[in-house]
């Protein structure tokens, strides 16, 4: 896989987060435990490495490495290629306080870092669902937060272009385009028509099926 190959000399966005260390943090416990070996890459690709091995009050939605692996062929390739998309991803799993399992209460919507929310389900038996995920194990703690495993990796709903705007970090947005314009801040217009489209993560129609859906955003 592309992923597991690349040198990772990212630079470090939101680095402001990042002000020295309290002992054990997020990133040492991600970097210590075998199931994360994809998060780990990932962070360290966008430099939020530094923002999780810093002092701060976070709750990370950790994605293990079958969760990454359980993606749609190509996604997370397709992520690498473009780290401002793969840096949102990863803060849609990222809140900017600490929470303990005791905290969440079921139907609670959380704010995560990049501005959009979870969902929070909690089930008759106890078990805990962050938007479709299970909780797997809960309330890891380190001293800059808390983590909590999950096995699916988080998504941001899907909108159509229509719905977006300039002021709606919209995320996977799909619906038809002339132009980069038509999709506003930095999105993409790509074509049904394009050799490109197959590329883009969460494409929905395409130039092999009969959908009207010309246009597909994976940037947040």
């Amino acid at each position: 896989m592309k992923f597991a190959a690349l040198t990772l000399l990212a630079a470090a966005p939101l680095a402001a987060l990042a002000e020295g260390d309290c002992g054990t943090t997020i990133f040492d416990i991600v970097k210590k435990n075998s199931q994360f070996d994809t998060l780990q890459l990932a962070l360290e690709l966008t430099g939020l490495d530094d923002v999780l091995d810093g002092d701060g009050a976070f709750t990370v939605f950790a994605p293990t490495d079958k969760a990454f692996e359980n993606l749609p062929s190509g996604v997370l390739d397709a992520l690498v290629d473009n780290t401002n998309a793969l840096t949102d991803i990863l803060l849609y799993h990222v809140v900017s306080s600490k929470a303990f399992s005791d905290d969440l209460k079921d139907g609670q919507q959380i704010k995560t870092i990049v501005g959009r929310t979870v969902k929070v389900d909690i089930e008759s038996d106890g078990d805990i669902e962050i938007n479709d995920a299970n909780v797997i194990d809960a309330d890891i703690e380190a001293c800059n937060g808390v983590i909590h495993i999950i096995d699916k990796v988080l998504i941001p709903s899907v909108k159509d272009v229509g719905d977006c705007d300039k002021h709606d970090k919209c995320g996977f947005c799909v619906g038809d385009c002339d132009s980069d314009h038509d999709c506003s801040d930095g999105r993409q217009c790509i074509k049904r028509s394009s050799n490109k489209f197959e590329d883009v993560p969460f494409c929905k129609g395409g130039s092999k099926d009969k959908t009207s859906t010309d246009y597909c955003s994976w940037e947040i």
